[in-house]
C-alpha cells in the first residue's frame, strides 16, 4: 500500500476544510446533512457522478482541545 499525503485547506472564516480529490468541474453537491446520516459534509460531484472533493462543516467541534487543525 503506497502512502498518499492528503492536501486540504481550512477556512477559518467559516469554519469548513475543503479536501480537491479529482480535477474536474463541479456539476453538483451533496449535502450529507439532508440524508440519514446527518454528517456536516458536503460532497462535489462532476457531471459523471465522480467525487472532486469533500468540504467538512463546523470543523473545529470535531476537532479535540489542544488538537491541530491546520496543515503539517
Amino acid at each position: 500500500m503506497t502512502n498518499r499525503r492528503v492536501e486540504f485547506r481550512y477556512d477559518p472564516e467559516v469554519d469548513a476544510a475543503y479536501i480537491p480529490l479529482a480535477d474536474g468541474v463541479i456539476d453538483r453537491t451533496v449535502d450529507l446533512e439532508e440524508m440519514p446520516l446527518k454528517l456536516p459534509v458536503l460532497v462535489d460531484l462532476d457531471s459523471s457522478g465522480r467525487i472532486v472533493g469533500i468540504e467538512i462543516l463546523h470543523v473545529s467541534s470535531t476537532v479535540g482541545p489542544g488538537e491541530s487543525i491546520g496543515q503539517s
